[in-house]
């Protein structure tokens, strides 16, 4: 079976729209763990991941990559190189 390529459109008003959506729900997001992050911390320790002593600190540095993710993407700052930081953090 073969696959075809699919010729999506490239819309700078579409694709500035879904950036600041995306960027804003980084920056909320990451702000509530912030603001919470005991909870965050017993949420990521539900997934069975992680070893306990860095629970704690995941849930300290985790919410502020988000944040800066988020603005960066809002401000349209290396978003290529922005998605692959998010990525492998």
């Amino acid at each position: 079976m073969e696959t075809k390529n699919i010729n999506i459109p490239k819309n700078e008003y579409i694709n500035l729209l879904v950036r600041i959506v995306v960027g804003f729900i980084f920056i909320v997001t990451g702000t509530s763990k912030i603001v919470e992050p005991a909870l965050f911390a017993t949420e990521i320790s539900n997934y069975d991941m992680m070893f306990a002593p860095l629970i704690n600190l995941m849930a300290i540095i985790l919410p502020w990559i988000e944040i800066v993710v988020g603005i960066l993407f809002v401000l349209g700052v290396r978003i290529k190189a922005n998605v692959i930081w998010y990525v492998e953090a």
